[in-house]
């Protein structure tokens, strides 16, 4: 077979296929009207999307045969170069290929010129039509693409561009209004000024304009990115809880840029915001994250949704994933913790995991031991995405313990400068901190190996995330509540540890009164 052929056969093919969707789209919104349907076609009429056509669509996970495409996982195509490999093709798809062309309702072959089309029964292969092109165009349009009924859009990087990219300035506005309504809320102003704090560490002095567009930027981008991990990890919510990672079992969420929950109870906002919930559901709602492909998609956003002259200006420029994966294969990191000082968006984190587990290492051993740090606190959060999404990939399921990755100044840490604190923390931080040191120092801490340090942050981490999440629901903003539920949960999930580390955590964590500390700031900033 003539592999140049073969794929020109399947480049006309996908070119006709999409041309009969779009018109297939349009002729059911305008009986339909259904807004999925209209985002769909002003994609398409764009050509800036391809439609969920996976290619090379393997017959299981263990045997490396495959079907040429899998059309809406209804139509199973096979691309021939000549008419004469027909009959054979035919025989494997009944066998070879039968797992895959089973599930399906249509079985379609062609050389471009010749057409055969099949309906696919329990026990076999029922010919429909053997047909030219003209006559296929006809078949096709009437009888096959109506009766798929869900599209979808792979998760490529173009496309997830391309479709939170479309009318963004509309929403960026519809943003920009509600923060102006309720940005000197004084709920809502100290999230702002804490976020403008760490951006101008960032990008120095600058406007007043140039941060509030950046926060509104960034505001866009992160419900983007946890409404799309919800959707992945197949969480079901309102339009708040998915947009604001709330159903999330790992923290992604930071609270700066979660400042648009209180304005869901303001009237006056509540209509604008609720449009951009909406849509930035639907759009991630016409992706289908189940695909393979779904990685390093969050980086695109970021990429796009932050002008490249501001990113120089912060000194970001991201590797290369090519250049990533040449220097990642070039080191032996089984059973080894790898440091990313400078993680950006994480795309190091995600390809050493794989590389990991590509090493025979368990998912969970190589997840616990990639780590990564970065001082811009949306490219943490995005890495932490990614790395969820990357467990996802490789186990079929939502982690059960938060990635290690963090909100540091790497470069603040390792030359004793003033660190990046969460406004309200800096005293909590601070006490941590000393006798943190006082402990190494007269090495009352004794640790086998760096894992032990990591494995203790990831379960303090999830611990204090849980008792925060249980007592807020519990709890609303009742103070005394709040603060007597993130003690109690605390204290019941770690009292049991033989952890030198959490035992004294626990000590100082009474002691400190941090849980009235972090019931302070949920009653001040609504929750967030």
């Amino acid at each position: 077979m003539s592999t140049k052929l073969h794929e020109n056969v399947r480049v006309k093919a996908v070119g006709l296929i999409t041309w009969l969707l779009r018109d297939a789209i349009r002729a059911r919104y305008e009986i339909e009207k259904n807004p999925d349907l209209l985002m769909l076609d002003q994609l398409l009429s764009r050509e800036q999307i391809d439609l969920l056509m996976p290619q090379e669509v393997y017959v299981s996970e263990t045997e490396k045969k495959a079907v040429d495409m899998l059309l809406g996982g209804q139509v199973v195509f096979e691309f021939k170069s000549y008419e004469q490999e027909f009959d054979a093709a035919v025989q494997d798809a009944t066998s070879k290929y039968w797992p895959v062309v089973s599930r399906a309702n249509f079985y379609i072959l062609t050389n471009w010129s010749k057409w055969r089309i099949y309906r696919v029964r329990e026990t076999g292969l029922e010919p429909l039509t053997e047909c030219r092109l003209e006559e296929a165009k006809e078949f096709l349009k009437t009888q096959v693409i109506p009766q798929i009924r869900t599209f979808k859009i792979p998760p490529l990087s173009r496309n997830i561009e391309a479709l939170y990219k479309l009318n963004i300035n509309e929403l960026l506005e519809d943003l920009r209004n509600v923060f102006g309504m309720l940005k000197n809320d004084p709920r809502i102003s100290p999230l702002y000024e804490a976020y403008k704090g760490i951006m101008r560490m960032l990008y120095g002095e600058a406007g007043e304009e140039f941060f509030e567009d950046l926060f509104i930027r960034h505001t866009y981008m992160h419900m983007a990115v946890l409404a799309s991990l919800s959707i992945a990890l197949e969480k079901s919510g309102n339009a708040e809880d998915i947009c604001s990672g709330s159903l999330l079992n790992v923290d992604v969420a930071l609270p700066y840029l979660n400042w648009w929950r209180v304005a869901l109870r303001a009237s006056e906002a509540k209509i604008n915001l609720r449009k951009v919930l909406n849509e930035i559901i639907r759009r991630a709602s016409l992706v289908d994250w189940s695909q393979n492909t779904a990685e390093d998609v969050f980086r695109t956003l970021y990429e796009f949704l932050v002008e490249p002259p501001v990113r120089r200006r912060l000194g970001e420029y991201y590797t290369p994933p090519w250049l990533v994966e040449m220097i990642v294969n070039e080191f032996d990191m089984k059973n080894k913790i790898v440091l990313d000082p400078f993680c950006g968006s994480g795309t190091f984190l995600v390809r050493t995991f794989h590389r990991k587990i590509e090493l025979n290492e368990k998912p969970d051993e190589a997840f616990g031991e990639v780590v990564g740090f970065d001082i811009n606190p949306l490219a943490v959060a995005v890495a932490r995405a990614e790395m969820v999404m990357a467990y996802k990939r490789s186990t079929g399921k939502e982690p059960d313990n938060p990635p290690h990755v963090y909100h540091i100044d790497t470069f603040a840490t390792l030359f004793g400068e003033e660190s990046i604190v969460f406004p309200g923390l800096e005293d909590v931080l601070e006490k941590a901190s000393s006798y943190l040191e006082y402990l190494i120092n007269i090495n009352a801490v004794q640790w086998k190996k760096t894992s032990d340090i990591l494995a203790s942050l990831r379960t303090l981490e999830k611990s204090i995330a849980l008792a925060i999440r249980f007592a807020y629901q519990s709890c609303g903003l009742e103070q005394e509540c709040v603060e007597r539920e993130i003690d109690e949960q605390i204290f019941e999930d770690l009292k049991n540890s033989n952890d030198v580390f959490i035992q004294s955590f626990l000590e100082h964590f009474r002691k400190d009164s941090v849980a009235s500390t972090i019931a302070n700031l949920i009653h001040t900033h609504q929750g967030n």
